[in-house]
């Protein structure tokens, strides 16, 4: 026969005289007062663990990648032949010319933006000025 020593606790019982289902049992109370506190602490964790992550994620970057972008270049003002031939000159590609209101012949804007870094060979659309009265056009011809 094996005999298994037993440290008393400081209590001075050997072992508890009642699991603690049957004493959680008797008191319900206290059975809900700890359910709902872990359900807190697990709530805390969760949302502390979120918010962390949420502010200080760095999305992982290629380092190729990031060295290759290009920023587009300031086109705004030239005639659209001109900006077509910097965009070329820089890497990017000239995608079409579209019209805007603002000064005839003039480049007004670009998509994707000024001073945006793209990747190499990025279609960039540049839209040009027209006077307003040339916008109109009428769809109602016999």
């Amino acid at each position: 026969m094996v005999r298994r020593l037993v440290r008393p606790t400081r209590w001075g019982a050997l072992a508890p005289k009642r699991p603690i289902r049957e004493y959680l049992a008797d008191h319900p109370s206290l059975d809900n007062g700890i359910f709902y506190g872990l359900c807190v602490v697990l709530a805390l964790v969760i949302a502390t663990a979120f918010i962390l992550d949420n502010r200080y994620h760095v999305p992982p970057r290629d380092a190729a990648n990031v060295a290759t972008r290009i920023d587009v270049p300031d086109v705004r003002g030239m005639a659209a032949s001109d900006a077509r031939a910097l965009l070329e000159r820089v890497g990017l590609r000239f995608a079409r010319a579209e019209v805007a209101v603002g000064t005839p012949g003039q480049v007004q804007r670009t998509r994707p933006g000024i001073g945006r870094p793209v990747p190499p060979n990025t279609a960039v659309t540049v839209f040009v000025g027209v006077d307003p009265a040339r916008m109109h056009v009428e769809t109602n011809r016999p």
